[in-house]
């Protein structure tokens, strides 16, 4: 063929140092208004390079680069018509949001997923926020429902 391109095959990927942290247990009552860090105190099994850090419920960077951040936040005993938000910090520093409005009194699920740079030492966390006016909402578990994923991707 004439003009047949030719692409590389030899393209190696390499998606280290990656972590995870997920919701063991059911977080219970937000504070309506109230920024709450999500108690991500499990880490994801399989998944880990050893860089989460559950006491502090958050993920520190051991190398430099560009990440592919992967969030989800899922309240439940929501209340209908409300609105709800997850933030993604880097350090102290807000870095993203995702908003959910509820249109029903069960369920609600907020993922995001971002690129963000980060150095070595930086740190990434998770805060939820329910705006439903009573203190009631909750946080559901379980490690497809309320997470937290780094992924390096290059340098």
């Amino acid at each position: 063929m004439a003009n047949a391109q030719s692409y590389p095959t030899d393209i190696t990927v390499n998606h280290k140092p990656s972590g995870g942290l997920y919701l063991l247990t059911s977080q219970q009552n937000l504070v309506s208004g109230n920024s709450t860090l999500v108690n991500l105190n499990t880490v994801i099994t399989g998944f880990s390079d050893g860089i989460e850090d559950t006491a502090n419920k958050k993920i520190t960077v051991t190398k430099a680069g560009l990440y592919l951040v992967q969030a989800q936040v899922t309240f439940f005993s929501v209340v209908a018509a409300k609105h709800y938000q997850i933030h993604i910090y880097k350090d102290a520093a807000g870095k993203k949001a995702g908003y959910g409005h509820s249109s029903v009194t069960d369920e609600l699920s907020i993922p995001l997923s971002f690129f963000i740079r980060c150095a070595v030492n930086e740190s990434i966390l998770m805060k939820a926020i329910s705006f439903a006016g009573v203190d009631t909402v909750d946080i559901r578990n379980g490690a497809d429902l309320t997470f937290l994923e780094l992924h390096y991707m290059r340098e």
